[in-house]
Formats: C-alpha cells, structure tokens, sequence
C-alpha cells in the first residue's frame, strides 16, 4: 500500500507501563527486524504504545519510539 502512494501504518502495543521503546531484537527474530525495517523503508508508518494492565483492564498509556538498529 505504501508502495502505492497510500498510507500504511503498524501499530504495536508493549503491555507494559515502563516500557520506554520498542526495540525488535535482530539477534532474537532476525526475520522479523528485517521484514519492519523494510516496512519503514517502504514508507510504513511504524507506531508503539506502551500500556497500562490491570486484572479488568488494559488501555493505552503513551506513545514509545520505535529504534530499528
């Protein structure tokens, strides 16, 4: 879709509150670090968000940075 001029977007939720970037590991899940940092190269709008748990519920806290390194 990027590709083609449209918008396209990845949206992430870390379920967690401290969490301060989503970070994908490329040393973990090579395939996965080398398919988003295509993704964003392609024009992919990449988001993340940490969030807040609770026994009853999960809602969105803050938006992180996403780091491709």
């Amino acid at each position: 879709m990027a590709s083609e001029g449209r918008r396209a977007a990845a949206v992430f939720v870390v379920q967690r509150p401290d969490a301060s970037a989503l970070r994908p590991d490329a040393d973990s899940d090579p395939t996965f670090h080398e398919a988003l940092t295509r993704a964003v190269t392609a024009g992919v709008e990449v988001h993340a968000y940490n969030c807040r748990v609770s026994r009853s519920e999960i809602w969105i806290n803050e938006p992180v940075p996403v780091l491709l390194d």
